[in-house]
């Protein structure tokens, strides 16, 4: 609970900004986490947008499909999707917790293994 309580206290978050800035420029920034978040988000919309005509047409056959029909087929892609990028949100989330113990993507990785 306290460290969700530090998460949102703007003070905390412009502290660490500025001591990831002063460590590494614009990149440390962005550094921890960075390839987890990249990889998240080619899995996730690779799933959900790119599966998405396939769910749509397995559900609705050879006819136009309905909304319903459509409303499925998204909700089937993006819950696929969501269920594939889980592990890189588990990796994302603890690289950015603690950058020092997990400093590469691979390493994270192995340590959810």
């Amino acid at each position: 609970m306290r460290r969700q309580l530090e998460a949102h206290s703007r003070t905390r978050a412009m502290a660490l900004a500025a001591e990831l800035w002063s460590e590494g420029g614009l990149v440390g920034l962005y550094r921890p986490g960075l390839a987890a978040t990249v990889g998240r988000e080619l899995v996730y919309s690779g799933c959900a947008k790119g599966l998405y005509p396939t769910a749509r047409a397995l559900i609705s056959g050879n006819a136009e499909p309905t909304l319903p029909q459509r409303v499925a087929a998204a909700s089937a892609t993006g819950f696929g999707g969501s269920v594939c990028a889980n592990a890189l949100d588990v990796v994302k989330i603890r690289q950015f917790a603690h950058p020092a113990r997990y400093p590469s993507f691979v390493g994270a990785m192995r340590a959810l293994v």
